[in-house]
């Protein structure tokens, strides 16, 4: 699950920076 995440958030940091930003504290509080 944790590499799927990490997967998920290297795309979303190539399409939007700074929407990383916002999603990675909510997979941080749900991990």
């Amino acid at each position: 699950m944790v590499g799927r995440v990490k997967l998920y958030i290297s795309a979303l940091q190539l399409e939007n920076g700074e929407l990383l930003l916002v999603v990675s504290p909510q997979f941080n509080a749900n991990a």
